[in-house]
């Protein structure tokens, strides 16, 4: 799974959980335009492409401790 994060004209922003193909799927699709559907973890969400500004994927390393800076 994937933490990603989509966002859209209007400033708002999408955060969701997708697998490795679903993710691709995605990014072949927002070469065109229309309607897309995607499986997420959590259900089926209908992105309208053209609406979309970014596609960002969240690093899948581990986190220890507290982050922050001094």
């Amino acid at each position: 799974m994937q933490r990603v994060n989509i966002g859209f004209e209007s400033g708002a922003a999408l955060a969701l959980r997708l697998e490795d193909d679903a993710l691709q799927g995605l990014r072949d699709a927002l070469q065109g335009d229309g309607w897309h559907e995607l499986q997420t973890a959590d259900g089926r969400v209908d992105l309208k492409l053209d609406d979309v500004v970014y596609v960002s994927e969240a690093s899948n390393e581990p986190r220890i401790g507290f982050s922050g800076g001094r």
